[in-house]
């Protein structure tokens, strides 16, 4: 009897401990706005697919119809809810940090789930690279124009970003904590593999501009703004 009393603490205090660290790998840091800094971000995903059970529906399941809406998230679901919870709750710790979202309610859309009215990219925060300005225009492309920026996310767009993103989230979450250094290579070998020709095309684009496909990447990894 006290050897299982004993078992049943020492589960306990182990799953508290892994609550604990992964509370503290999505906290957000006290720059953030008022209504999000020292909030974890996993949690408020969390909470959220209580609240839109829905949501989680079709943000995993590719054969998922939303009910009166011409689109759906298809190839760009996410391969299970662990690298779902992950990939947003640092998504959203990111753009909370960087200023970019004030609060939840730009986070969370009740039409669109991840997102906001304005925009529906597939689980992407708010738009990236839009004229107006996202983070990732000067921590990804440096000091170019907004014009300049614009040019590069169109090129990304039509070569081979829906073909990564599914490449990504269909990765294990092993994948997605190891080193970026790993993932960029696994994503080069995937794209040399199965996109040769896109690669290339968006290679000879990005180099009007001096950035390299291989910097790019780098940086989109390293700033977790496009997860």
């Amino acid at each position: 009897m006290k050897l299982c009393y004993r078992f049943i603490l020492l589960l306990f205090a182990t799953t508290a401990l892994a609550h604990g660290e992964t509370n503290e790998r999505y906290l957000i840091a006290a720059e953030a706005a008022p209504e999000l800094r020292q909030r974890c971000a996993y949690d408020l995903i969390q909470q959220q697919l209580k609240i839109q059970p829905e949501l989680e529906q079709r943000l995993l399941d590719p054969t998922h119809k939303i009910s009166g809406k011409p689109w759906s998230y298809g190839t760009q679901t996410y391969c299970n809810r662990a690298v779902l919870l992950h990939l947003i709750a640092i998504q959203i710790k990111a753009m909370a940090e960087y200023g970019a979202i004030k609060d939840p309610q730009q986070i969370f859309d009740s039409e669109y789930g991840i997102g906001s009215k304005n925009h529906k990219d597939k689980g992407t925060i708010n738009n990236p690279l839009s004229f107006w300005g996202h983070p990732v225009q000067s921590e990804i492309l440096g000091q170019r124009s907004k014009f300049k920026a614009l040019k590069v996310y169109h090129a990304f767009r039509l070569t081979i970003k829906n073909e990564l993103i599914h490449f990504a989230r269909q990765q294990p979450l092993e994948w997605h904590q190891s080193l970026p250094q790993q993932k960029l290579a696994d994503i080069l070998a995937f794209l040399k593999q199965h996109h040769t020709a896109a690669s290339q095309e968006l290679r000879q684009r990005l180099a009007d501009y001096q950035l390299t496909l291989e910097t790019l990447l780098q940086r989109a990894l390293e700033t977790n703004l496009l997860s």
